[in-house]
């Protein structure tokens, strides 16, 4: 290898050492962010406003693995979409897919608009503790697993969890559903398919497990917005 061709693979690791260098900075800062969701993070309805964007297109792929949907571009603005085909079988003729909409200003994440039937599920209470879990979470990107911390005033009513009937009334039958006996656990399985052209085509699920007696809500997991999560509620 000459001087000439060394210098450019040297100069092209140099940028690439630098872009990822810039990444994990943003990361990090949208995790700090999320330590005061009151200053940095607007709740509306089943959207989310982002006050003192940080994130970037590249972090979204780096987090997700998943390309959008569709990209919709206007003079200001682009908007990726993420169109989640559910797995079905025939019993399930009227399928409940979901959606995400994430809009970029000048290149800068400013606002996420997720499933309205996620949002019929969770109050705004505890989507915000899900974000504060988050926020005091380690991320493990070898295996794209975040493990969620517990907030400072972790106060949960199960009463305010959703039941079987309220999970089903908003997602439809799910693609599994098993029961553990020795656990007393009963779990809900959707799973999805997304929208893409991507040749390996991501499969995003979300899992419901319920006690058996009581029927209430112990945890809730799956890989919905990227990374593996989990959350459970004593």
């Amino acid at each position: 290898m000459n001087t000439k061709t060394l210098f450019k693979w040297s100069l092209l690791g140099l940028m690439l050492v630098t872009l990822q260098g810039c990444q994990i900075i943003r990361l990090h800062q949208f995790k700090n962010q999320l330590n005061d969701l009151k200053q940095h993070v607007t709740f509306s309805t089943h959207r989310l406003i982002l006050n003192h964007p940080i994130l970037e297109p590249t972090d979204i792929l780096y987090i997700t693995k998943t390309e959008p949907s569709d990209i919709i571009p206007t003079e200001e603005t682009i908007t990726w979409q993420y169109h989640l085909i559910k797995q079905t079988d025939a019993t399930d003729t009227q399928p409940v897919h979901l959606s995400f909409e994430l809009l970029f200003n000048n290149q800068q994440l400013h606002q996420v608009t997720y499933p309205k039937e996620i949002a019929e599920l969770f109050s705004d209470y505890l989507i915000q503790l899900g974000f504060e879990s988050v926020s005091k979470g380690t991320y493990l990107a070898k295996n794209n697993v975040l493990i969620p911390g517990e907030p400072d005033d972790y106060i949960i009513n199960k009463q305010d969890l959703p039941t079987q009937q309220h999970v089903i009334a908003q997602l439809g039958p799910p693609t599994e559903m098993t029961t553990n006996a020795t656990n007393n656990v009963i779990t809900y399985v959707y799973r999805y398919t997304v929208k893409n052209d991507q040749e390996k085509k991501s499969t995003p699920w979300i899992a419901f497990e319920f006690n058996h007696d009581t029927h209430f809500l112990q945890s809730v997991s799956g890989t919905l917005f990227g990374p593996h999560l989990s959350f459970g509620f004593e």
